[in-house]
């Protein structure tokens, strides 16, 4: 779900939108629990994507002139110079949230509030940023909040009301999912998007997220073969 449609530049009307959910703690920690690696490992948990994955990321859309919006969970040191980089080269940062806890973030309006209000604070101080584009842990419409029943739309009432847009997505990568390779990643996307309409691509940046690193070229090549612009939100 949109909180709002979106209005893409020059009236296209089959515009493909690269989000990237920056999840690299919560997915490395889901996918590999109890891997114990060095410090100096490539994929080292939580890390990959930061000192790896990301600025490969980056430098493909740049080589393709694309543009996307970044997702980010938490803020930190580490994450400070990427994010920054992120605004210096002209993509959009959203808010996915302090914490990815579905118990802790949907418990209560205010923890849900606080999970977006604090991060945007965080993010505001150091680049001067003051985002409002959001996307629930989960998506709008989920089902992991079902524990509290109403809480999803109590949160989203609030968030617009304080300026806030939160956007879902209506193409999947399925990159966190059981997705293993960046042939099937490619097929995903270039399967799911459709024309006469505004589509918005889910990824993820995780630890060991290769494939979806890899296949991005391609994705972009077919888009603009096929008549699709990028955009970001």
């Amino acid at each position: 779900m949109l909180s709002e449609k979106i209005k893409w530049p020059s009236g296209c009307s089959c515009a493909v939108m690269i989000s990237v959910n920056l999840d690299a703690e919560f997915f490395g920690k889901i996918y590999y629990p109890d891997v114990d690696v060095n410090e100096g490992d490539i994929f080292r948990l939580g890390q990959v994507s930061i000192r790896y994955g990301l600025p490969k990321l980056l430098e493909t859309l740049e080589k393709y002139d694309v543009k996307a919006t970044f997702f980010i969970l938490d803020y930190n040191k580490k994450k400070e110079e990427l994010v920054k980089r992120e605004i210096r080269e002209g993509h959009s940062i959203g808010l996915h949230g302090v914490s990815h806890n579905y118990k802790e973030i949907y418990g209560s309006l205010e923890n849900g509030l606080n999970n977006f209000i604090n991060l945007n604070q965080k993010v505001k101080e150091s680049t001067g940023v003051d985002t409002k584009l959001i996307r629930f842990p989960g998506g709008s419409s989920n089902t992991v909040s079902k524990f509290n029943p109403g809480i999803m739309t109590n949160l989203a009432v609030n968030l617009l009301e304080k300026g806030y847009k939160y956007y879902d997505w209506n193409v999947g990568s399925g990159d966190s999912g059981d997705v293993k390779t960046k042939e099937a990643v490619y097929n995903n996307v270039t399967k799911g998007i459709r024309k006469n309409r505004n589509n918005i691509v889910l990824m993820h940046d995780f630890s060991g997220n290769t494939k979806t690193l890899n296949a991005l070229r391609n994705i972009i090549r077919y888009g603009k073969a096929n008549g699709y612009t990028f955009e970001r939100i």
